[in-house]
């Protein structure tokens, strides 16, 4: 079996997102970069049931190169991503309650948190609504995530997040989930007061410097 690392850590990767209630039942999916091809989850398994062969194998037009199951219905869209966006390594699509009320609302989420100004680095605003699966669907959230953007919402149904691996794509998709249950929090205190973009900006360019270093004598 090909590609067994990345096959272990995307069953992973979907494991997490339901234990941690990210998404219910089978909805939702993930995927990730494997040399000049992507592993994608198959469509309606159980993820908990799900097995590192189970995962569907694709070239970059879309035809499956390896896998008896039937890709996510959602491939096309992913590929689409990756087409676009050469730099993206891996997606994450969750149907997590908070953003998807901002999904609902066709309302982006704002930058409320420190922590969404330093791995998300903008508004995460709505796709315009196109049906599960289809071109239509691909080319708005192309057109919302523009050539940096690291998160989107799809209308009345989820969000979605890019990242360099698996790991980074999830963490995205949890702290877009978190920014939204705060604003929603915060809204029914009062008036939410969203980072200016210039604190924004300084926020993610300090972040790209994160992460524990050894103290230089």
């Amino acid at each position: 079996m090909i590609y067994e690392q990345h096959r272990a850590q995307l069953i992973g990767v979907m494991r997490e997102m339901a234990d941690s209630g990210l998404v219910i039942g089978t909805w939702g999916n993930a995927s990730c970069r494997a040399d000049q091809h992507i592993l994608i989850t198959p469509s309606g398994m159980d993820y908990m049931m799900m097995q590192p062969e189970d995962l569907a194998l694709l070239d970059m037009d879309g035809a499956v190169a390896a896998g008896k199951w039937r890709p996510s219905v959602e491939s096309p869209l992913h590929l689409a991503i990756y087409r676009a966006r050469p730099e993206v390594r891996a997606i994450v699509h969750v149907h997590s309650v908070n953003a998807s009320a901002f999904a609902v609302a066709n309302q982006a989420i704002p930058v409320v948190l420190e922590e969404m100004a330093q791995i998300i680095g903008h508004p995460v605003v709505t796709a315009a609504y196109a049906r599960c699966g289809s071109a239509r669907l691909a080319a708005a959230v192309l057109s919302a995530l523009g050539a940096q953007g690291q998160a989107v919402l799809l209308a009345n149904h989820g969000q979605l997040t890019l990242g360099r691996n698996l790991p980074e794509a999830l963490k995205r998709a949890r702290i877009v989930e978190k920014s939204a249950e705060v604003t929603l929090k915060a809204q029914a205190l009062g008036a939410i007061h969203p980072l200016s973009p210039e604190v924004v900006n300084d926020l993610r360019a300090a972040f790209k410097d994160y992460g524990v270093k050894e103290v230089q004598p």
